[in-house]
C-alpha cells in the first residue's frame, strides 16, 4: 500500500490537472482488487474522489478521523477499522499528509483497503480445504471470519504482541496451525488457521493403524511359539528323552542331567532321588547274595 501511496503523491506533485490525478485514481482501483477506494482531501467541499463501486460526492474531508489524524501526526497513518460512510463497509485507511516546498499543507491522501477484500485475499491463500481467514482489531472484535475460530484469552495477546508468526494450537476445538500478520501499525490482525485434519487421509491413517496391529500381532505369535517351545515343549521333548535313557539292569548309576532354568529341575531332581534309592537297594541286594554266597 506505501508503495501505491507513494506513486499516487509524485502524480499529485507533477499533474496540474485534476481530471487526471483521479483517473490515476481509477487505473490503481482497476489493478487492485482490494482496494475500495482512494482519494486527495484537499480542503472543505474539495476532493478528488475515486471509488470502484458507487459515485459518492465527499463534503469536507477536514472532519473525517483519517484526515485528522494524518495531519496530527504529520506522517503516513493506518485508521483504525471503521465503517466507510459511501458503502457502509468495513474498511481501513492509510492516509499521509502532503506538503509543498515550503512545508505548508496541500491535502491529505488516502486510500481505502476494503476488510472484505482482505478476507478474499486471505481466502485465496489458504493452505488448506477447510482452513479459515479471520481479522480483528486490539479490541479483540471479529471484523472477518467465523467466530468459532476466533482467537481468545493468551492466544490473542500473543498475536497482539508479535508482528507475525506462525504455530501448532488448537483453534475453535481443532488442531491446526495458525499463521498472522499485523498491518502496520493499524492494530489489526489477519490470519489463518489450516486444521491438521485436512493434511491427513484417515482411511490411509486407518489401514496404516491395522497394518501396524496385524504385524504386531504376528510378532507376539512368533514370540508365543518361541516361547512354548524354549520353556515347555522344547524341555518337556528333553525330560522325555532323559528318561527314556534311564536303564536299571545296563546302568544302575544313570542320572537324569540337571540343566540351568529348566523348568523341570524339580521333577529331574526327584528323579535323580528315586534313582539314588533305586541304586542303593540294587547294592543291598547284590551285598546280600554275595555274603549268602561266602556263608556256602
Amino acid at each position: 500500500m506505501d508503495r501505491i501511496i507513494n506513486a499516487a503523491e509524485t502524480v499529485i506533485a507533477m499533474e496540474t490537472d485534476e481530471a487526471q490525478t483521479v483517473r490515476f485514481f481509477h487505473e490503481v482501483l482497476a489493478h487492485n482488487s482490494s482496494f475500495l477506494a482512494m482519494y486527495l482531501g484537499i480542503g472543505e467541499g474539495h476532493v478528488l474522489y475515486s471509488n470502484r463501486e458507487v459515485a459518492w460526492d465527499p463534503n469536507d474531508p477536514t472532519v473525517r478521523p483519517w484526515y485528522q489524524a494524518a495531519t496530527r501526526a504529520g506522517t503516513a497513518i493506518y485508521t483504525p477499522p471503521y465503517v466507510d460512510v459511501a458503502t457502509n463497509r468495513p474498511v481501513l485507511t492509510r492516509a499521509k499528509p502532503l506538503y509543498d516546498q515550503n512545508g505548508q499543507l496541500t491535502g491529505v491522501l488516502g486510500v481505502d483497503r476494503s476488510l472484505e477484500g482482505m478476507l478474499a485475499t486471505l481466502d485465496g491463500a489458504k493452505p488448506s480445504e477447510n482452513g479459515q481467514a479471520f481479522a480483528f482489531d486490539r479490541t479483540t472484535q471479529t471484523l472477518i471470519g467465523s467466530e468459532q475460530v476466533h482467537p481468545e484469552g493468551e492466544l490473542t495477546s500473543r498475536l497482539l504482541a508479535e508482528p507475525h508468526g506462525i504455530f501448532f494450537t488448537d483453534l475453535g476445538g481443532q488442531d491446526g496451525y495458525l499463521k498472522w500478520q499485523a498491518v502496520g501499525a493499524s492494530d489489526m490482525v489477519l490470519g489463518l488457521f489450516a486444521p491438521t485434519k485436512d493434511f491427513l487421509d484417515y482411511r490411509v491413517v486407518i489401514m496404516e493403524v491395522l497394518r501396524t496391529a496385524l504385524l504386531s500381532l504376528t510378532l507376539l505369535s512368533l514370540v508365543l511359539v518361541w516361547f512354548q517351545h524354549r520353556f515347555i515343549t522344547g524341555p518337556m521333548l528333553q525330560l522325555d528323552r532323559d528318561m527314556m535313557a534311564i536303564s536299571l539292569d545296563e546302568d544302575v548309576t544313570y542320572r537324569v542331567p540337571t540343566r540351568d532354568k529348566d523348568p523341570f529341575a524339580p521333577l529331574r531332581a526327584a528323579i535323580n532321588t528315586a534313582l539314588d534309592d533305586a541304586q542303593a537297594y540294587f547294592d543291598s541286594v547284590v551285598y546280600q547274595q554275595e555274603e549268602l554266597t561266602a556263608a556256602y
